[in-house]
């Protein structure tokens, strides 16, 4: 089943859904033990099991120079793009009173939160979280493998579904509307991502998007407390919709086995 591309993403896949939803069962989703953090990489080490297992020496490699790559550092920027998706959402949503800054702010404690809290610094879900735990298999293994037989629309729409049934094992108690709204964000961010990496070919920015949509409204609620008190989260998603449905009309001008950045 491994020897062809349809069946490692297939193994991945599946592979991914046993390391994850496992972990999770056993009520190792958060991040007090070591084993929610690897039920967060389910996506990353799945890939790295395949691609070992499936003797893709070659991807492994690619994968790895992608890392070493420091002229990609030119596309970091689009990694800050939810940033502006957050302060419009909250603008939008702002009452009297909602931009009071917080009491006794210090930088330093910011700083922290802005870069290394677990529940909101980009730099912790960079590597600890989302980011590095599920972007080198969505995208830098599976996207690849897909646009070998699936058009870059199509494989961004597997992803988006499969990525979106992958998160309903912490989503379960949502209600239905919530449940169907955030799976739509969800393929909504696949098409941004998968356009993205296919432009880009730049692992480190889709870690850094991953991360900032994650992350950076915690951020804000901690500098501007009453924010926490403001439905603000649907204009939000409203602006990543928007922005996925442009990636989506991207994608359709784009052919089968398109070329990716290097």
């Amino acid at each position: 089943m491994l020897r062809s591309d349809k069946g490692q993403v297939v193994v991945f896949f599946v592979l991914s859904f046993v390391i994850s939803w496992s972990l999770f069962l056993l009520g190792y989703e958060g991040t007090e033990h070591v084993l929610g953090y690897v039920a967060k990489f389910g996506f990353t080490i799945s890939a790295i099991i395949v691609m070992i297992l499936a003797k893709e020496k070659s991807m492994l490699k690619e994968i790895g120079q992608n890392f070493m790559n420091l002229r990609q550092a030119r596309h970091l920027w689009i990694g800050l793009i939810p940033i502006g998706f957050y302060i419009i959402a909250a603008i939008i949503s702002a009452e009297h009173g909602t931009f009071i800054l917080r009491d006794n702010f210090k930088l330093s404690q910011f700083l922290f939160v802005l870069l290394l809290a677990p529940s909101s610094g980009i730099i912790f879900y960079m590597f600890l979280r989302g980011g590095l735990g599920e972007e080198v298999g969505l995208r830098a293994f599976a996207v690849p493998k897909l646009m070998k037989s699936l058009s870059p629309m199509k494989s961004a729409l597997v992803i988006g579904v499969i990525w979106s049934l992958w998160h309903y094992i912490v989503w379960w108690e949502q209600g239905a509307v919530n449940l169907i709204v955030l799976s739509v964000a969800v393929i909504a961010w696949s098409m941004v991502y998968t356009f993205v990496y296919i432009k880009t070919g730049s692992i480190w920015t889709m870690i850094l998007l991953h991360a900032v949509g994650n992350a950076f409204d915690d951020v804000l609620e901690w500098l501007y407390p009453n924010l926490a008190h403001v439905d603000w989260e649907i204009p939000y998603i409203i602006c990543v919709i928007t922005w996925g449905v442009i990636s989506l009309v991207l994608l359709l001008r784009m052919k089968r086995n398109q070329s990716m950045e290097r």
